[in-house]
């Protein structure tokens, strides 16, 4: 077996040995690591050229790491040597190789992304409408929308039209636009914030491509730097959120300053399988403890509550439950639909109205299961008004409202089973006034917000030494001192997606969040698109490859010449297996065949 560190050979302590992991990352999040490794400084010159004085009491010690290759016929891993303890005589070590040197890596812990400089755009109007939502197919990193502040109710990016073949024009009091970034176009400009390159081929093939951060603030507030939109996470927490949404990977080197997206599913399909021929006689298998794998397939998942008016709506697991008796089921959107002209009409053009006296209340007043699109519907009236004329009358339209489209994922059902839970939501899109549709935001009122002139009233102050609405917003900004921490205009990132493609010309671009999109009581659209975390219906990608059983766990002992991927689908003894862990001992004479794995089996 040879050592090198910094290029430069190195020798473990004679008669010892160290064990040496091999880890799944779907299982674990890590990859290969070492128990420690000791290496002698007393009488080895190598070692000595190596770490030197380490061991003085002047070095700072800090996360004292070296590049380290381990060779020992076909095998061979590079990746650092940590040092973890340090005397006169020797020096103990751990080596990283892969995720396991990103998860021991603290450098993102500390760099947050909305204080990052990700740059600006210039909310100037230079075209119509269209041509601000061709999108990222078109060369397109950024599109403005319309949206409602719901905080204030003001519509931003607002728009007109003259009549109903007109095309949409800003509305008069438009003076400027916010926009809303593509999640990939703000991974690439944090990755070039950083210096890191960045391969994510692999999103940019998928329809995830597609997904916008529906994060804006209002033109008036004059703040038009990208990182003002995203929450207060460290580079950690948001790779670590993606890479959970989009199930796959961000591989992050550190050394090489890469950062490479992986789809999880990409990862396993591309793996051989393994055969395990030479087993050892006696394996064991125990009963799993506090559900203590944790496969990503099979973590359950949810998205994290959201405050506005329409997330009772989204996730709503509860009320499903309680209300089964309550369910109509369809095959399709086609049949709901005929049920729906059966029992409501449009009479002289007052808006959809019941046939009371066919009990069509009762008839509607249910739960619709859409069965290829796996969708639970309900009508709710989003439009009432009392009408007067020749008589009294109400107007009522209604939405044929999904529900419980973004529930959580529930694959394990022990109370114990770690949930993870996902900041990456979809956006609240409700109905404006009229039948158009509209992204909606609630922006907290923070007081220490930067301020601009809008914020302060002319004054007679001739001090100069006070914000008021004669000084400049840069100067109102030092004079009111420094801010405790940066401020943070969202907790979460709000998310849809663009592909560029209107729904229908007659309403307000809006957003895609689900694979069925419904307007009103009648109109609805299917696209391949959705952030749901379960069951897409006709939709469904294959997400989940090998299911496994998590109850139980195996432990084989085996005799191979080489570690095996862990990642890869194993068969042993005709069964199908996929691998937690394989742990081999090295001593200075190389590799021990006898090889232990942790499994599990796979179901069907």
């Amino acid at each position: 077996m040879q050592i090198f560190i910094n290029g430069k050979p190195a020798y473990i302590k004679k008669g010892s040995s160290f064990q040496f992991v091999a880890e799944n990352r779907h299982f674990t999040g890590s990859d290969s690591y070492t128990l420690s490794i000791t290496f002698p400084l007393k009488g080895c010159s190598e070692n000595i050229a190596i770490f030197g004085n380490i061991h003085r009491t002047d070095i700072d010690k800090k996360q004292v790491n070296f590049d380290c290759t381990i060779i020992d016929k076909k095998f061979r891993r590079e990746g650092i040597i940590t040092v973890t303890s340090i005397s006169e005589s020797e020096v103990k070590t751990q080596f990283l190789e892969g995720r396991s040197v990103q998860n021991y890596d603290v450098t993102f812990d500390e760099i947050y992304i909305n204080e990052l400089q990700l740059g600006s755009f210039s909310p100037e109007i230079n075209d119509t409408p269209n041509m601000y939502w061709r999108g990222i197919d078109r060369s397109q990193n950024y599109v403005a929308l319309p949206w409602v502040n719901n905080s204030s109710g003001n519509i931003q990016n607002k728009l007109y039209r003259a009549s109903s073949g007109a095309a949409w024009q800003w509305a008069s009091d438009v003076q400027g636009l916010s926009f809303q970034p593509y999640l990939i176009y703000i991974i690439q400009l944090i990755c070039g914030d950083i210096r890191y390159t960045a391969d994510l081929k692999e999103i940019e093939s998928s329809p995830y491509k597609y997904l916008i951060i529906c994060n804006a603030l209002p033109y008036a507030w004059d703040n038009f730097y990208w990182e003002s939109i995203l929450p207060h996470w460290s580079l950690t927490e948001f790779f670590e959120q993606i890479g959970y949404l989009l199930g796959g990977d961000f591989i992050i080197d550190h050394k090489a300053q890469h950062i490479k997206f992986e789809f999880a599913k990409n990862d396993i399909a591309s793996l051989a399988p393994a055969t395990i021929d030479k087993v050892v006689d006696s394996y064991t298998a125990d009963v799993a403890k506090d559900n203590d794998c944790t496969y990503f397939e099979q973590v359950n998942m949810q998205f994290a509550d959201c405050d506005h008016q329409a997330w009772q709506a989204y996730s709503c697991e509860w009320f499903i439950k309680e209300n089964s008796r309550s369910i109509m089921e369809f095959p399709n959107m086609e049949e709901v639909d005929y049920y729906f002209h059966r029992y409501i009409e449009d009479v002289d053009g007052r808006g959809f109205l019941w046939y009371e006296h066919e009990n069509t209340r009762n008839l509607v007043n249910k739960i619709f299961y859409v069965k290829d699109v796996n969708t639970y519907f309900v009508l709710r009236c989003y439009y009432c008004r009392k009408m007067t004329g020749d008589f009294v009358w109400w107007k009522q339209l209604y939405h044929l409202m999904p529900v419980n489209s973004f529930g959580p994922r529930i694959i394990n059902k022990d109370e114990n089973a770690e949930m993870i839970e996902l900041k990456c939501v979809p956006v609240w899109i409700d109905n404006l006034e009229g039948n158009d549709w509209c992204i909606y935001l609630d922006i907290p009122e923070y007081e220490d917000r930067e301020a601009t002139e809008e914020d302060y009233q002319h004054t007679n102050d001739n001090n100069g030494w006070n914000a008021s609405g004669q000084q400049l917003g840069v100067v109102n900004t030092l004079l009111q001192g420094e801010k405790e921490g940066r401020t943070e205009f969202y907790d979460k990132l709000y998310l849809g997606f663009w592909d560029g493609h209107i729904l229908n010309q007659y309403i307000y671009p809006f957003p895609i969040i689900d694979t069925v999109t419904t307007i009103g009581e009648q109109r609805y659209y299917e696209k391949n698109m959705s952030l749901r975390l379960k069951d897409r219906g006709k939709f469904e990608e294959e997400t989940i490859k090998y299911e496994i059983d998590t109850s139980v766990k195996y432990s084989f002992s085996f005799l191979a010449d080489e570690i095996p991927n862990p990642r890869t689908l194993f068969y042993i003894k005709g069964q199908r297996y996929l691998c937690e862990k394989i742990t081999a001992t090295f001593t200075e004479n190389g590799m021990s065949q006898l090889l232990k794995g942790v499994f599990y089996k796979v179901k069907g």
